[in-house]
């Protein structure tokens, strides 16, 4: 997005927008994928793989000191099998709210995302960008708040059509 602004000579203030909403937006798309793979919503499962991913790390947080602390631990560091221990973990998952933690992570980074383009002066790129993560979360809403602003533009006089970047 930022090389985009410098081709397209962006003022700075879209330059250090389009950081923080690439930042939070990338945050929040990884953290869908680990919850797609923790779920099964997806051709892969990082706990039967063992690979890293926020689901571990969030079990790890909120797992009791002791026992379900040490497998979860052990988990992380490939030393047992998640299938071997399913039972067990998916416990100690359950009983930390686990996915849900992890989904309230991803909803308050997609909101980050969104009040990033809070002070973006440019409608036609703040409806854009709004629509990409309406397009990646499924929000309905957020491209509704686009055409709201693009209606108030378009009733003040505004032209329609694309606008410059900057």
């Amino acid at each position: 997005l930022r090389l985009g602004a410098h081709f397209a000579a962006a003022e700075s203030e879209v330059h250090e927008v389009l950081g923080a909403y690439s930042e939070a937006l990338g945050i929040a798309y990884q953290i869908r994928d680990d919850l797609e793979d923790f779920s099964g919503e997806s051709d892969s499962n990082d706990l039967v793989d063992l690979r890293p991913s926020l689901i571990l790390a969030i079990a790890h947080k909120r797992a009791a000191e002791g026992a379900d602390q040490d497998l979860i631990s052990r988990l992380w560091s490939k030393e047992v099998s998640y299938l071997d221990e399913r039972a067990e973990v998916d416990r100690i998952l359950e009983g930390g709210d686990v996915a849900q933690k992890a989904r309230d992570l991803r909803d308050a980074y997609e909101e980050q995302a969104i009040v990033s383009l809070k002070t973006l002066q440019n409608p036609t790129l703040k409806g854009l960008l709004r629509r990409v993560i309406g397009k990646i979360f499924g929000d309905k809403h957020l491209i509704e708040g686009y055409c709201s602003e693009f209606e108030a533009r378009n009733a003040a006089g505004g032209a329609t059509g694309a606008e410059p970047a900057g």
